[in-house]
């Protein structure tokens, strides 16, 4: 945190003045050395063309395990239309470094030494992780990298025209795997194993507040997913507050040092490829689903409680709709004004972004997620049933709901049923919310890119790729399997993850341009900036990544139905089908009395998690 210590006991006026004119100075050389720098690298003539391993405790990372269904061949890359390297028996155990669609990059101890390359992932069952040293996942990987850019060569590409790519799991990404494995075969008990083993080392001798910041805000925004999923409100409630403390203590902290510090460290990390080892900031939408899920908490709870934080999350969303804007807007003016030589964005590096476009598009930002509107509006509807004169607010809400996302129906019919007149207070209101899926995927991009030596830049980035989810529809039935309500969109997040992903192509055009210069060691870059040269530089290696982390236990979508049923309904169940209409998962719900209520689903493709809530707030008044 340089500019607390340059900015320390200034007044606040001062001190923003003083951080912009550090910023001002600071990027102006280092946007120039960096257009300098990448020009030098693509020519040929960068100092290095290599980057040797920082000294020091080898550096390990988890990866999944598994073993094969049955014969299976080894591809060289991800397809049928790569060579044959060889195959493993059934029951085979295998080393998973990547993915790619429905292929795995894997690596294997055979009777024959150790093979690596690519397998059919259906054929595969994943069941366990161990550790590998980083630069053995680095050689397996480069070596199938390798192999796949000499089939393109043979059949016909010149290695100075040949940009080959691959997208895979690395970092936390991959080390994440077996917890989506467990929820998809319903095994959350061993998910709270996997957070606590990894926990009890850390956590020695800790004070509350250190433990809590150990854990990090990404874990315990996991943790909350998880403990929501097995209906353990107490400990969800906890675990998202604990990550909204994190984020309030950050946001207090920096309100002098953001300006500075941003993009600097984000430029610092990408060139040292140190990303992965500093605290996880949170993207800004994440921040708002945080809230939103704290919400669904205290909803199942029975406590009003969700209201307020309902209210937080709508403004914590307008001001990371600005923050986000002004990073996006200050990136734009400083490589205008540096004249900076950016990667242009209809590069070959760049389709694999463009192909999520159409998803992408669904939404207009990043920034309407319409879920704390529909909560507002849910409870003040639920209030309204004995104080009509809430109604009206819970119409306004509804109605600010739909304009972020005009297409969903359950909304529609909820400003419909606020402008109606009709007595709803002889039946009981239910809403039922659902989260389906699971959120995009950060893996990472490795594009080689052949400089004029004949050498071959690996630059790895960020992508979030979307999760093909096996569930086509739900439906909320009455116990005789009578559909009482087909559940539409309210939020679609995997959309909004995409769409923020689109809207940071400034950022990824400059992170392709420190890419670039990390990967080919141009040391002159780094030593014009003295001791934070030095720093940059000593950081550079060769197993260096782009930061992997993100929420991966977010659900793709939430869905929901909003429904009047008899107060004498005891029993409902909520009913998963495929894109052919076949009953994936049904799960049955008790009702509790006969008051109004609040249900939560998961669905996981086969799995369905369902939580009623607790008696209302509303029931005791």
């Amino acid at each position: 945190m340089l500019n607390k210590i340059f900015c320390k006991n200034m007044k606040l006026s001062a001190v923003f003045l003083t951080c912009s004119l550090m910023q001002q100075n600071i990027y102006a050389g280092f946007f120039d050395q960096l257009g300098q720098g990448l020009k030098q690298s693509l020519s040929g003539s960068a100092v290095q063309q290599a980057t040797t391993p920082a000294k020091g405790t080898a550096q390990k990372v988890t990866v999944p395990t598994g073993s094969v269904k049955k014969t299976v061949n080894i591809r060289s890359g991800p397809g049928t239309s790569h060579g044959k390297s060889g195959s493993l028996n059934s029951k085979s155990m295998i080393r998973i470094l990547g993915t790619e669609g429905n292929w795995l990059q894997i690596e294997a101890d055979t009777s024959n030494g150790l093979v690596n390359g690519w397998v059919y992932k259906p054929l595969v069952s994943i069941d366990g992780t161990t550790t590998m040293l980083a630069s053995d996942v680095a050689r397996a990987t480069s070596a199938t990298a390798t192999s796949a850019a000499t089939t393109g060569a043979i059949q016909g590409n010149s290695p100075s025209q040949n940009r080959s790519q691959s997208v895979q799991y690395a970092g936390y990404s991959l080390a994440f795997q077996p917890v989506k494995s467990m929820m998809a075969k319903g095994n959350l008990s061993g998910i709270d194993s996997f957070f606590t083993d990894r926990e009890k080392t850390v956590l020695k001798n800790k004070s509350k507040w250190d433990s809590i910041e150990e854990i990090g805000l990404l874990r315990w925004m996991e943790r909350g997913t998880l403990y929501l999923d097995k209906g353990d409100l107490e400990n969800s409630i906890t675990a998202y507050s604990n990550a909204e403390d994190i984020l309030t203590v950050r946001e207090g902290d920096s309100k002098v040092s953001d300006f500075f510090s941003s993009i600097t460290s984000f430029a610092t990390e990408t060139v040292s490829g140190n990303e992965e080892f500093q605290e996880y900031p949170g993207v800004g939408y994440e921040k708002v689903l945080m809230l939103n899920y704290k919400s669904i908490s205290f909803l199942l709870d029975g406590q009003r409680k969700a209201y307020n934080v309902s209210r937080r999350a709508i403004d914590w969303q307008n001001m990371e709709k600005e923050k986000f804007r002004d990073e996006i807007e200050a990136i734009k003016k400083e490589k205008k004004k540096q004249k900076v030589a950016v990667a242009d964005s209809n590069e070959d590096w760049n389709k694999k972004y463009k192909a999520l476009d159409k998803i992408a598009n669904k939404v207009p930002s990043a920034f309407v997620n319409p879920f704390g509107y529909y909560v507002t509006g849910m409870i003040q509807e639920f209030e309204s049933k004995k104080d009509p004169s809430l109604k009206d607010n819970a119409r306004i809400a509804y109605q600010k709901a739909l304009e972020l996302n005009p297409k969903s129906t359950v909304l529609k019919q909820a400003v419909k049923d606020m402008k109606s007149k009709k007595n709803y207070g002889n039946k009981r209101l239910l809403h039922l919310v659902v989260g389906d899926g699971f959120v995009p995927e950060k893996k990472m991009l490795i594009y080689n890119i052949p400089a004029n030596n004949g050498s071959v830049i690996p630059v790895k980035l960020p992508i979030y790729e979307p999760v093909a989810s096996k569930v086509a529809r739900v439906e909320l039935q009455t116990s005789g399997g009578k559909r009482l309500a087909k559940l539409s969109m309210v939020a679609d997040i995997e959309a909004i993850c995409l769409r923020h992903q689109k809207d940071s192509e400034a950022f990824r055009s400059l992170k392709m341009i420190l890419a670039t210069v990390r990967a080919t060691g141009v040391t002159a870059v780094t030593s014009q900036f003295g001791s934070l040269g030095n720093k940059v530089g000593s950081a550079v290696n060769d197993t260096a990544a782009p930061d992997m982390r993100s929420w991966m236990s977010l659900p793709a979508k939430l869905q929901a139905a909003r429904i009047y049923v008899s107060k004498n309904t005891k029993n409902l169940k909520v009913v998963s089908f495929d894109s052919r209409g076949r009953r994936l998962a049904s799960k049955s719900i008790k009702l509790n009395g006969q008051s109004d209520a609040f249900i939560y689903a998961r669905s996981v493709d086969k799995q369905l998690y369902v939580h009623n809530s607790k008696a209302l707030w509303t029931a005791s008044h």
